[in-house]
């Protein structure tokens, strides 16, 4: 989807992931008089387009206006969102316009990189690598899911098991859940790639490289 990150910014910008201000009868709103509520000022309905153009500074032909109106965002219909907040509404509106097609799929590119120093070894810095990558099921669960899900349900389970021995608000990166959680995500078919590579020119006295 070109130009993704430009139109969620202004998404974001215009106030529309709100979910604390509960608008009424919100099924029976169009998308453009609920834009319209979030404007600086109060425009007619005919100049909402013209308005939140102006303020979130776009050129009026360009690509996040063109976006905002293939989502739906400026439609003159009723909504029909059974929620209660505009983020309920934009919502609404994304899984209609974005609903995944046949032969769809996402994917998560997942990357942790270190540059690491060791004191007492013949080669004192290495880069180290860790990647993830996983792709959705077309039609099915995607990988933005499996990998936010599974290791959510995994530690629920060590918890309902018993097998979680600890209490309190805890860091995933405590031992005792990562560990485990890491062994049973590579049964799920999760598992991360290790690469490593040595560094040149490491300068041990001031740990830089």
């Amino acid at each position: 989807w070109p130009g993704f990150c430009d139109t969620w910014s202004r998404i974001v910008k215009l106030g529309l992931t709100n979910t604390g201000l509960t608008i009424p009868d919100l099924a029976a709103l169009s998308p453009r008089e609920v834009i319209g509520m979030f404007l600086p000022l109060p425009v007619p309905a005919d100049r909402v387009v013209e308005a939140a153009t102006l303020f979130l500074e776009l050129n009026p032909t360009g690509e996040v206006i063109k976006n905002m109106r293939f989502l739906g965002l400026f439609d003159q219909e009723p909504s029909g969102c059974q929620g209660h907040t505009v983020a309920d509404m934009l919502a609404h509106l994304l899984e209609d316009r974005l609903a995944p097609q046949s032969g769809d799929h996402d994917m998560v590119i997942l990357v942790h990189q270190m540059d690491v120093e060791y004191p007492d070894r013949p080669t004192p810095c290495e880069r180290v690598t860790y990647t993830m990558v996983e792709t959705g099921d077309a039609l099915g669960m995607s990988a933005m899911a499996k990998t936010v899900g599974l290791p959510t349900a995994l530690a629920a389970e060590m918890m309902l098991r018993g097998d979680l021995q600890l209490s309190g608000c805890l860091l995933p990166t405590h031992d005792a859940i990562y560990k485990p959680v890491l062994a049973q995500l590579k049964d799920e078919g999760l598992r991360f790639t290790l690469t490593r590579e040595p560094l040149e020119g490491c300068d041990k006295a001031n740990g830089v490289i």
